[in-house]
């Protein structure tokens, strides 16, 4: 055999080689740009799907702190109206009468006093309370107390009502602090009143 057909046969044989070796090459790119494919096919729906499972959470977040804003804000109104209802109602008893306003504080001063103690009159409520002794003493009489009060000149530090002391204690009785005392209970009374059907 001639040294050129060597040659030839050497080329075309390296050709063949290169050929079946690029065709290999060529086909596993091919299995591995699917394989890539396929992998940034299952990353993207894993993706999405966290990304789906993350906006329900927090569209949930968001839905959950929306419905507790809006209930705290209810909450919040309904308070403000039982708040207005004891208000207006305080402001009614201290507008009632001058002689059904009397009994009421008589009244509250029959259940506070301890004995011996000292009656002041708010300034505000002088005049209308210029008949108190007599008509605390028809309560007391009524429940059977004997209080032993004196009523001094000196006024009240309060807005209205009475004040009573005794030994260094001293006790209010006048509208406001009866609805303080009771205001859990007229709270609820009044909360049922205007809202019957959360009751």
């Amino acid at each position: 055999m001639a040294l050129a057909d060597i040659i030839g046969r050497i080329e075309s044989d390296a050709g063949h080689e290169a050929r079946a070796l690029s065709e290999a090459a060529a086909a596993r790119a091919a299995e591995i740009m699917s394989a890539a494919e396929d992998e940034a096919e299952r990353l993207r729906t894993d993706a999405l799907a966290r990304a789906v499972r993350d906006a329900e959470a927090e569209a949930a977040t968001i839905a959950a702190n929306a419905r507790l804003a809006a209930r705290d804000r209810a909450l919040a109104a309904k308070r403000e109206l039982v708040e207005a209802v004891l208000a207006t109602a305080a402001e009614e008893l201290e507008a009632l009468p001058a002689e059904e306003y009397a009994r009421l504080i008589a009244a509250g001063v029959v259940d506070a006093a301890r004995g011996d103690d000292v009656v002041r009159v708010a300034d505000e409520d002088r005049e209308r309370l210029a008949g108190l002794a007599d008509v605390v003493a028809t309560v007391a009489a009524q429940r059977g107390r004997a209080l032993g009060l004196t009523y001094s000149g000196d006024p009240a530090p309060l807005a209205r009502g009475v004040m009573l002391e005794s030994h260094r204690v001293s006790a209010e009785v006048s509208v406001r602090a009866m609805v303080e005392a009771r205001r859990a209970e007229l709270m609820a009374l009044a909360a049922s009143a205007l809202f019957p059907k959360e009751g």
